[in-house]
């Protein structure tokens, strides 16, 4: 009698243990998507973040290769900003007196653009010209992202910098 009195109370005090209820179930999923939609906000960020370096460092590499081009081949080359959706960009040389494409029509990354309110100017123009000593005149752009975050590219004369403002 104590034998089955022991072991049928153990039995119930195992069901009662055996998975979740409802409550704790609900509860967890919860406090996952809480996590998970803080995370994925503060990703969203980092990346808009990253993208915007990105797209200073393909820039500064892009005028970078126009310079060498020019002093290369003793032929003047250029980057044109002037396209009409104000994320893209065209590396170009001079022909006579046209200019044919040698690479482009380049593109930011997603979310970022030239800033409307002051578009890229070298002198009085849009683009950056090499000549052959690979010398341009002096420009800016600033390349803008989501949520504020924005990089300005500098070319002095010769040199190309990047500065974070």
């Amino acid at each position: 009698m104590f034998a089955k009195r022991f072991f049928s109370g153990s039995k119930r005090l195992l069901r009662r243990q055996e998975g979740f209820t409802l409550v704790e179930m609900v509860a967890t999923v919860a406090l996952l998507a809480i996590l998970i939609g803080m995370s994925i906000g503060a990703l969203s960020y980092y990346f808009a973040s990253r993208s915007v370096d990105v797209a200073a460092r393909e820039v500064m590499t892009q005028i970078r290769e126009a310079q060498s081009l020019a002093l290369a081949t003793g032929n003047t080359h250029r980057i044109d900003f002037s396209g009409s959706s104000g994320t893209s960009y065209v590396l170009q040389r001079r022909q006579g007196a046209d200019w044919v494409t040698v690479k482009g029509p380049l593109s930011l990354p997603g979310g970022v653009s030239f800033n409307s309110a002051s578009q890229p100017l070298f002198g009085n123009d849009q683009y950056i010209e090499f000549y052959a000593r690979g010398v341009a005149e002096d420009g800016q752009m600033v390349l803008e992202g989501r949520y504020g975050k924005s990089k300005t590219v500098t070319v002095e004369g010769e040199t190309v910098n990047v500065n974070v403002t």
